[in-house]
C-alpha cells in the first residue's frame, strides 16, 4: 500500500501557473538575452523556501541557477535542465502583446510558453514539493536554469560544462523537447525525444570580378551564387531510419488507420521511403518526416554587394546542416563542396554529433508508469528529435549521461504545438500545463525516491 504524503496540489498548481506568468513577463529575447531578470525569479522562490540556490554568470545579465538536492547515493542522479532565454518577436504578427502572459482561450501566451518557460515553472514546483515533503532521495535532484541557449549555449550550458562541471553533472537530465500529447485517431501518444541530430554550420564562399552594374556579367557573383542555391535545393540524403525514429513511426502506425499504418511502416522500415516521402505523404508533414529520418541541409543567410549599381567581387551563403547520430560534421562539409563544385568553397565552421540514450532504460519506463497513472491508455514512444537542445552540449562534454526530452504538457487535440515554437501567438494551456506539473512531480519522485 502507498502511504506516501502527496503535496498540497492546489498550492503547488497556483504557484507554479504564477511563477510561468512572471517568467513569460520577463523580456529574455536572446540576443541580448538579459536572463538574470528571469533567473531572478526562481531564485526568489526556491529562497523563500530555505533553499541555496547559486547564480553564475560568464556574462553580466546572462545568468544561469544551479540548485543541487543531494540523494543517499544509492540510486542515479537526475538533472532537470530549462532555458528561460527565448528567440525574437514581430510584435505585429501577435494577437496579443507577446511579453504580457495574458491568459485567454484556456492558454496562457507568450514568447517561451513552449520553448520553455514553461518547463522552468514545473521543474522548480517539483523542486519545492519534493524539499516541503521532505523526500528522501536515491541520488541527486539537480535544478538548472539556463542562459543562452537559443544562440548556442556559449554563456549557459557550455559555460557551466566547462567551469562548473560537478555543479551539473547527473546520470540522467530531463529536458526539452518532448512530453507534449498528439491525439492520432482516438489514440493519444506521448513522445519522448531520447535523442537529437547533430549540427554543424557550413559556410560556402565565392570571389568574382566586380565592376559597374550597368554592364552585364554571366559569371558575378549574385549570379553564381543563384547556382549554388540552385544545386544545393537538388541535394537529397538517403533515408536512414535512427531506431528512435522508427519506434515513432511504429507508434504512430499503430494508431492510424491502413492506408497510413503501411506507409507508416515502410518509412520506419527504409522500404521505398524517398518515393512516399516525395509522392504520398502530405506536402505539410513530408519535410518534418525528412528532417528526422535523413540529414538535412539548409541555406538560412545569403549576402552579397552593398550598391545596386556595384557588381560585388564576394558573397557568402550560410548552410545550417542537421546530421543523424553517427554522421561526423565533416562529412556534411565534405558532401556540400561535392555538390557546389569549383563554384565556391565550403568551409566548417561549428559542429558537433548527435546523441541517443538507450530505448530501454529505467527513467523511459518510469516515465511509461506514470503516464498510465496520469493518462490511462496513452502510449509513451520515443522519438529522435531533428533539432538540438542543450542536451548535445551536455552528453559531449560527459558532464550527463543520458539526456532526454520530457516536458509534459497535456495538449487539445486542435492545437499543433510544433507550429508555435519560434511562430506568433505561442501559448500553452493552462489545464495541459498543470497536469504536467503533478506529471513530472510524479516521474521524478517515483524515479529517485528512497522506499
Amino acid at each position: 500500500m502507498d502511504v506516501r504524503q502527496s503535496p498540497d496540489w492546489k498550492r503547488l498548481e497556483e504557484e507554479a501557473l504564477s511563477l510561468f506568468v512572471r517568467l513569460l513577463r520577463a523580456d529574455t529575447r536572446n540576443p541580448p538575452g538579459n536572463e538574470s531578470r528571469a533567473v531572478a525569479l526562481v531564485r526568489e522562490e526556491l529562497e523563500k523556501c530555505g533553499l541555496e540556490p547559486r547564480v553564475l554568470e560568464k556574462v553580466p545579465g546572462r545568468s544561469n541557477l544551479v540548485l543541487r538536492l543531494p540523494g543517499v547515493g544509492t540510486g542515479p542522479s537526475l538533472l532537470l535542465d530549462s532555458h528561460v532565454d527565448v528567440v525574437g518577436v514581430r510584435e505585429e504578427e501577435w494577437t496579443v502583446p507577446p511579453f504580457a502572459g495574458q491568459t485567454r482561450d484556456g492558454c496562457i501566451w507568450g514568447r517561451g510558453a513552449l520553448d520553455m518557460k514553461h518547463m522552468t515553472a514545473m521543474s522548480t514546483a517539483t523542486v519545492i514539493a519534493l524539499h516541503r515533503l521532505g523526500v528522501r532521495l536515491t541520488g541527486d535532484l539537480v535544478l538548472a536554469v539556463t542562459a543562452d541557449e537559443e544562440d548556442g549555449g556559449g554563456a549557459g550550458v557550455q559555460f557551466l560544462c566547462q567551469e562548473h562541471k560537478d555543479l551539473v553533472r547527473a546520470d540522467y537530465a530531463l529536458g526539452e523537447v518532448g512530453g507534449f500529447s498528439i491525439q492520432v485517431g482516438s489514440q493519444r501518444l506521448y513522445p519522448v525525444q531520447v535523442g537529437e541530430k547533430g549540427a554543424c554550420r557550413v559556410t560556402v564562399e565565392l570571389a568574382g570580378v566586380g565592376g559597374h552594374g550597368s554592364v552585364p556579367n554571366p559569371d558575378s557573383v549574385p549570379l553564381v551564387l543563384g547556382k549554388i542555391l540552385e544545386r544545393l535545393s537538388r541535394l537529397r540524403f538517403p533515408i536512414v531510419p535512427h531506431p528512435a525514429a522508427r519506434a515513432f513511426l511504429d507508434s504512430l502506425a499503430q494508431a492510424s488507420p491502413l492506408p497510413q499504418k503501411l506507409a507508416l511502416k515502410c518509412l520506419g522500415s527504409g522500404i521505398l521511403s524517398s518515393f512516399l516521402l516525395d509522392h504520398v505523404v502530405p506536402v505539410d508533414r513530408r519535410h518534418r518526416l525528412r528532417a528526422t529520418l535523413s540529414n538535412t541541409c539548409q541555406p538560412t543567410m545569403v549576402e552579397a554587394g552593398e550598391r545596386s549599381n556595384v557588381i560585388p567581387t564576394r558573397g557568402t551563403i550560410e548552410l545550417d546542416c542537421r546530421i543523424l547520430p553517427g554522421v561526423d560534421p565533416r562529412e556534411m562539409a565534405a558532401e556540400v563542396q561535392k555538390t557546389i563544385g569549383t563554384l565556391g568553397k565550403a568551409t566548417l565552421r561549428m559542429g558537433w554529433r548527435g546523441h541517443a540514450a538507450p530505448l530501454e532504460n529505467p527513467l523511459l519506463e518510469q516515465i511509461r508508469r506514470t503516464i498510465q497513472v496520469m493518462d490511462p491508455g496513452a502510449v509513451v514512444t520515443p522519438y529522435l528529435m531533428p533539432a538540438f537542445t542543450n542536451g548535445g552540449i551536455y552528453r559531449a562534454t560527459g558532464v550527463v549521461g543520458n539526456y532526454m526530452g520530457f516536458t509534459p504538457v497535456l495538449m487539445p487535440p486542435s492545437l499543433d504545438y510544433l507550429s508555435l515554437f519560434h511562430a506568433p501567438d505561442e501559448r500553452c494551456p493552462v489545464q495541459g500545463f498543470c497536469w504536467g506539473v503533478r506529471t513530472l512531480f510524479e516521474v521524478v519522485r517515483s524515479f529517485l525516491e528512497a522506499r
